[in-house]
């Protein structure tokens, strides 16, 4: 309620235009409504339903983590691949379960007898390829599952030379062939939604941002005349061409010293010439993060 009530005062009006702010209000005066009128409302299924959907709004405080918010992103994404894949399950296995009717069912018959004549039992043997529902459960549970292999599949694919082929083809097609492109489909959405995912990739170039700067704070510690925090024009143009170090780095990033020109002068508002070295590291990573269009013509020029 507090935050909702803080959201309003900033907000105003505005906290209307988004659903999000909707959803928790409703939200709350729901659960507010379901406190009120507890012994009228504690049979309603909906007011139940709707106490549960408190729990989706953490989903959105927990995003504020980089890796908990891919995730998150990931499963929404391949939702829908997942549902295309359980289809495709569907299909092949109702094309194999008809090929087993045909094939396995009469070599499983012969097998039931048998056992049934050593004494030996098996549960589900007998029904295991009896019609093409049943023929769907066995091979899910024997190739997927992997369940029951040993009592139905190896005994059948001993007997016959044909089966053993229907079998092997079976375990090609749904263990090696789909549940893999499946999986790889799945991945390449996660990726591809982590790719086009604003929030993530702001989050990402703001780390990398950070990183740099950190680096670049790190030289300058390391090459720094008597812990100075100011950098004119001639004291970059004396590291340039005196310290090894401070050269390699700025060349391992392909900035070169018309470019350092630039980032100190572009921080240099009051036009003294100097500017301290925070400034500058902020401006070289802007430097690298923009388009180089304007630097280009600084240095043309």
């Amino acid at each position: 309620i507090v935050e909702i009530l803080l959201r309003f005062y900033v907000f105003q009006l505005q906290y209307f235009s988004s659903m999000s702010n909707v959803f928790d209000l409703l939200v709350v005066v729901v659960c507010l409504l379901g406190q009120l009128f507890q012994n009228f409302m504690q049979n309603l299924s909906l007011v139940r339903m709707i106490r549960i959907l408190r729990t989706v709004r953490i989903l959105r405080l927990l995003t504020m983590f980089q890796e908990l918010h891919l995730m998150i992103a990931g499963l929404a994404t391949m939702m829908r691949t997942i549902f295309w894949g359980c289809l495709m399950f569907l299909v092949i296995f109702s094309v194999l379960s008809i090929i087993a009717l045909q094939v396995l069912n009469p070599i499983q018959r012969q097998i039931v007898e048998e056992q049934r004549a050593n004494g030996s039992h098996c549960e589900r043997c007998a029904r295991a390829f009896a019609s093409v529902s049943e023929s769907m459960v066995t091979l899910f549970s024997t190739l997927v599952l992997g369940d029951g292999v040993l009592d139905i599949l190896v005994p059948i694919a001993e007997k016959d030379r044909s089966a053993s082929i229907v079998i092997l083809v079976s375990v090609a097609i749904v263990y090696l062939g789909i549940s893999n492109l499946i999986l790889s489909v799945i991945v390449e959405k996660a990726n591809e939604a982590r790719c086009q995912d604003t929030f993530y990739q702001a989050v990402v170039t703001q780390k990398a941002r950070q990183q740099e700067r950190h680096e670049i704070m790190a030289l300058w510690e390391e090459v720094a005349p008597d812990d100075e925090t100011i950098i004119s024009l001639q004291e970059l143009q004396r590291l340039w061409h005196s310290s090894e170090i401070f050269r390699d780095y700025f060349k391992s990033i392909d900035i070169d010293m018309d470019h350092l020109k630039y980032a100190l002068m572009h921080m240099d508002h009051n036009g003294d010439g100097q500017i301290t070295f925070k400034e500058f590291a902020d401006s070289i990573v802007q430097l690298k993060n923009t388009n180089a269009g304007p630097v280009a013509a600084f240095v043309n020029h």
